[in-house]
């Protein structure tokens, strides 16, 4: 599935919706996306991937890049999940709380096995 991305500015944050798989092959795109959006605006970021259904460790770096960058200008980036697949890969590799991951009510992942 193609990745689709969308934009809600507020005063007080960007929301990038981001929607299908986020891969290799979509991860670059997105990274041009998000850094043009923090050099545009002096907003924190809101990232939200409740229509997103595949995340791998190239998406986790555009998470991570962008979140450096915002942290660099002193903003916050926050992410909203629902999707128990893409919060796992989050919760697995230790970025939840790194990368300020929420979970809508009701939608928390199972925990991960030890």
């Amino acid at each position: 599935m193609a990745l689709a991305i969308a934009l809600d500015r507020t005063p007080q944050s960007s929301t990038v919706a981001v929607a299908g798989d986020l891969d290799i092959a979509s991860s670059d795109p997105l990274a041009a996306f998000l850094t043009a959006e923090v050099g545009q605006s002096g907003r924190d970021m809101v990232i939200d991937l409740r229509q997103l259904h595949f995340l791998d460790a190239a998406g986790l770096r555009v998470f991570v890049a962008t979140s450096q960058l915002l942290a660099s200008g002193g903003r916050v980036l926050s992410i909203v999940g629902s999707e128990p697949r893409v919060l796992r890969v989050f919760l697995l590799t230790g970025l939840q709380q790194a990368l300020n991951v929420h979970v809508p009510s009701g939608g928390e992942p199972e925990p991960v096995p030890a």
